[in-house]
């Protein structure tokens, strides 16, 4: 044990020092040096592959280094030295030092107020500790002795979803109730990776908002991991960048205070594709009612055929919430069409129901009224093998991939070839061993080439993936539409 020097800035809450990791013959970091001070934000940038992830996890004990150590400061000034070819998750969050994951780590048989039960009543717990509260809970009448998690559900805007079993969140909301875990566990350094990916402009604000709270108000320490066109929405915090390239940390210019308005998510999206497309929006902003909208883009107008998909008046039932109905403002149900050569654009906030329509249209989830139709004719019928074979591929992007196989089989699989075109992955690496960019690339890669597909419907496509890629996969977008596909994108708004 011994003390940090304190010389001029605060004393650094947790360094990283001579961190290296390997993947076979891979080297993702040679000799890492990393430090994070209290009250203050770090934004960790790099294009997909460099190592973020793996950064996290590292400073986490969520992986093992091959070398190097891990200094801690603990309350009474000292410093606690792991060793980061030993380090793991319990041993570091009980000191402080918590990962946020990118999909949301839950209890999820609970309710949101109970998961907060847990978080709050844990923190100085071990995880079984924890664990075997959270079961106690699920039994009539037993109620944790615990300070009851009210003020933080206010804090975070949690209220709404207070008696929701996790399992009837939606994929935002669930986001928010892990941030919110993350927060009240005795965090003395929080590393959130892709935080803002998969939220909506409230979402997003009670983030935002968090995250302040944190650095400014409680003086922790938070490095997050965000990409491309999730950057934008840290306007109006002050942060330290570090770039990692080339198997090294580099320091950039900071981002400074800025005003926090980043324009609607229509106008965004619309320059975000006309400005690195030849696609134009046509047609009016159409209201898909509940704060819904649905955009379409095309490189020429629509020669008059008749939809490649149309939905009718579709109402859907999610455990005890019915989405697309009157209470909602969606009349008898939910209506669309989709041509050929249309890249459509589904903007929605958390919990409006984007997943489910796409896995309504896939087959993957019935449909309780109205009906979907692939090139005029009736398909809610028929069983997602059946609608593939008529041309129409869903894929959750990511998470649609096998993380055993490698990248060339996962292309024999996907598309009968093992050609690369463009991809630079290596093609014995395992899936399991990609970045979460590198994953979603290859899985875009599979959904744009597979054989016979006319209709591809991609539920948030561009999660973890940098500035440079997603320009090639809306490049990519604009010739399957030229080539007389359809493709409906749905992203939170």
């Amino acid at each position: 044990m011994s003390s940090f020097l304190n010389g001029g800035c605060p004393p650094a809450v947790l360094r990283g020092l001579g961190l290296k990791k390997t993947f076979g013959s891979h080297v993702v970091f040679e000799s890492l040096d990393i430090e994070l001070r209290p009250g203050e934000l770090v934004l960790l940038r790099g294009e997909n592959g460099a190592g973020k992830t793996t950064l996290i996890d590292l400073l986490t004990g969520n992986q093992r280094a091959d070398s190097g150590r891990l200094e801690i400061l603990q309350e009474d000034g000292t410093t606690r030295v792991v060793d980061a070819r030993r380090a793991d998750p319990p041993t570091l969050a009980r000191l402080g030092i918590v990962k946020c994951w990118q999909r949301p780590e839950l209890f999820w048989s609970h309710s949101v107020r109970d998961n907060l039960r847990i978080a709050s009543s844990g923190s100085e717990d071990s995880a079984l500790r924890v664990l075997a509260q959270a079961v106690r809970f699920s039994k009539p009448g037993r109620v944790p002795a615990t300070e009851e998690p009210d003020p933080y559900l206010a804090e975070f805007g949690l209220e709404s979803l207070v008696e929701r079993k996790v399992t009837a969140l939606s994929f935002g909301q669930s986001r928010r109730v892990s941030l919110a875990l993350s927060a009240i566990v005795g965090t003395r350094a929080l590393l959130l990776d892709e935080p803002l990916a998969s939220l909506d402009r409230e979402g997003t604000k009670a983030v935002n908002q968090l995250l302040g709270q944190l650095v400014e108000e409680k003086k922790r320490a938070v490095l997050v991991v965000e990409h491309a066109l999730n950057e934008r929405l840290l306007a109006g915090f002050d942060y330290r960048v570090l770039e990692l390239r080339s198997r090294r940390l580099e320091r950039k210019e900071g981002g400074e205070p800025t005003s926090s308005g980043v324009g609607s998510p229509v106008d965004l999206w619309t320059g975000t594709l006309e400005g690195g497309t030849g696609l134009r929006r046509y047609g009016p902003v159409e209201p898909m009612g509940d704060g819904g909208f649905l955009l379409r883009f095309r490189s020429a107008p629509p020669e008059g055929s008749r939809p490649l998909l149309s939905l009718e008046r579709l109402r859907v039932q999610r455990g005890a919430w019915e989405l697309f109905s009157p209470q909602r403002g969606q009349g008898d149900g939910l209506s669309m069409a989709i041509h050929s050569g249309d890249v459509a654009v589904l903007l929605a906030r958390n919990g409006w129901g984007k997943s489910s329509l796409a896995k309504v249209i896939a087959g993957d989830l019935p449909a309780t009224a109205g009906q979907v139709l692939l090139n005029g004719q009736p398909t809610l019928d028929l069983p997602s093998w059946a609608r593939r074979r008529q041309g129409l591929l869903y894929t959750e992007t990511a998470n649609a991939l096998f993380g055993n196989l490698s990248v060339a089989e996962t292309l024999r699989l996907k598309v009968g070839s093992e050609s690369l075109d463009g991809l630079r992955l290596a093609p014995h690496r395992e899936v399991r061993t990609l970045s979460g960019g590198e994953r979603q690339r290859l899985a875009l890669h599979c959904a744009l080439n597979a054989a016979d597909s006319r209709l591809l419907v991609l539920d948030e496509p561009f999660n973890g993936l940098d500035r440079e890629t997603v320009a090639r996969w809306l490049e990519l977008f604009e010739a399957a539409a030229l080539q007389g596909k359809a493709i409906l994108i749905c992203l939170p708004a």
